[in-house]
């Protein structure tokens, strides 16, 4: 366990820097200097605390659930698949349930705990990580359900891969760079700047683009905004203020306001309960 989660720190980093320094060479957005490194640090090392408080609280129920007698009889009906069907199945539904639990998030009854992940007004890999302890619950159903419905005995192989693909995915997702084909690339997977139009300020560009991996989520259920009709020089982070620490617990701001905010584009409500 200890020397499995050392090396997962180990590979969390250095695909990280691997994509800073890709975005050194080539990003696709002029920055200002990043005054938000220690913040995004402890934001990052606060939510790897909750991830494994919160798997380690969840084993007793999934072990529950996984030895109920209809979950053994589905086990028995999915037997036959092979381990390379099963690395598949785990890619699309954990994907599918993301974009589901995402966008629900969204809404304005749940938008509070997903607030400091939309805090941050620089984009860069470890940027990404922020999130308050019931986002990451929100985004660990995903793969909790998953595991329960297809609990693969991966080898080492697949079970690298799953790793691989989904830490690269986190941080590719917010690392300011270009990537060849990109216009190609984006019909099927979610590219940076197709995400980086999900960080806007303004809310009808935030309120788009959920998916992780796969773009085909944000086609098929109307969501999707072409990142090329989003300026570059977009700002981002919220549109109101809120502390710090309110955000990392996932709560709104001591006062609700009832104010609008007005930019170039539109007149939008401030995402507060």
């Amino acid at each position: 366990m200890g020397n499995s989660m050392i090396k997962e720190y180990v590979l969390f980093v250095a695909l990280g820097l691997l994509l800073q320094l890709a975005s050194m060479i080539k990003p696709f957005r002029k920055q200002v200097k990043n005054a938000e490194k220690t913040l995004d640090l402890v934001g990052c090392i606060y939510v790897y605390l909750v991830n494994i408080g919160f798997f380690m609280l969840m084993a007793s129920p999934i072990l529950f659930v996984s030895e109920l007698p209809f979950m053994q009889a589905w086990y028995q009906y999915t037997a036959p698949l092979s381990t390379g069907t099963l690395l598949v199945i785990h890619l699309l539904l954990i994907d599918l349930l993301s974009y589901w639990a995402h966008r629900i998030m969204h809404q304005q009854w749940l938008w509070n705990i997903h607030a400091f992940h939309h805090s941050q007004k620089h984009i860069w890999w470890l940027g990404g990580m922020r999130a308050s302890p019931m986002h990451v619950m929100m985004m660990g159903l995903p793969i909790i359900i998953t595991v329960i419905l297809f609990p693969a005995q991966f080898g080492s192989w697949p079970s690298l891969v799953i790793l691989i693909l989904f830490l690269a995915n986190q941080h590719w997702l917010h690392t300011n760079v270009t990537f060849p084909f990109e216009n190609k690339l984006v019909y099927l997977l979610v590219t940076p700047q197709m995400h980086f139009v999900h960080h806007s300020k303004k809310r009808h560009f935030s309120d788009s683009n959920y998916g992780f991996m796969f773009s085909i989520w944000d086609r098929l259920f109307g969501t999707y905004t072409d990142y090329k009709e989003h300026p570059k020089d977009d700002i981002l982070g919220l549109n109101y203020a809120n502390s710090t620490l309110r955000l990392m617990l996932g709560l709104g701001p001591k006062r609700k306001l009832n104010t609008t905010v007005i930019n170039t584009e539109t007149t939008i409500k401030e995402k507060i309960q």
